[in-house]
């Protein structure tokens, strides 16, 4: 319509000049968007990958006490079991051995857990503490999983020059939480078991 108006009203030169300047116009505003749009995304970006840090450990890229948090309203009104699990003499492989073995420890723990629980279940709690949260009703397929967790755990090698058997003690409860608050409290009762 611009265009047509234009090219009625005005001359031949005016009207190649106009449409010079409004092509210029359209290409410039599709340029600013472009820019604009490419902000926006990286914003967008760098808001999801800080989101991923402040709900993740760093050492063992598990889920941790923030992204619990968040999702524990996906656990209510389910059967699970509530598991803590503590790495037993923790501080006894980073003093004697430094802090990258106790960081190697707390990897290797991890990929143990996340094979026999899956990485849904599993948050990093504390520094050397871990939180099982799966949903299930079978008590002897739960204890059966801790088992191979332990059982994995002790026969981690992570250097042949260094020999780390490290054990855990865990403590767990079932039941089907109705309540933020019974949700954490299965958590509390688990961590003093």
């Amino acid at each position: 319509l611009y265009f047509v108006l234009d090219g009625i009203s005005k001359s031949d030169s005016i009207f190649k000049i106009d449409t010079f300047h409004a092509i210029e116009a359209y290409f410039g505003s599709i340029i600013l968007i472009l820019l604009f749009l490419k902000i926006r995304f990286g914003n967008l970006e760098n808001f999801i990958n800080l989101r991923e840090k402040s709900e993740h450990n760093d050492v063992t890229g598990l889920k941790n006490k923030s992204a619990l948090r968040s999702s524990c309203s996906h656990f209510i009104h389910l059967p699970m079991f509530i598991s803590m699990i503590d790495i037993d003499n923790f501080k006894f492989f980073n003093d004697m051995y430094g802090h990258q073995t106790g960081d190697l420890v707390l990897q290797s723990f991890a990929m143990i857990l996340v094979q026999n629980f899956g990485k849904d279940a599993c948050f990093s709690y504390g520094g050397d503490e871990f939180l099982i949260a799966l949903q299930s009703t079978n008590e002897e397929d739960f204890k059966s999983r801790l088992r191979k967790a332990l059982d994995g755990l002790s026969k981690l090698s992570l250097d042949k020059r260094v020999l780390v058997r490290p054990t855990f003690s865990a403590g767990y409860v079932y039941g089907k939480p109705l309540t933020r608050e019974d949700f954490m409290d299965m958590i509390a009762k688990a961590d003093y078991l």
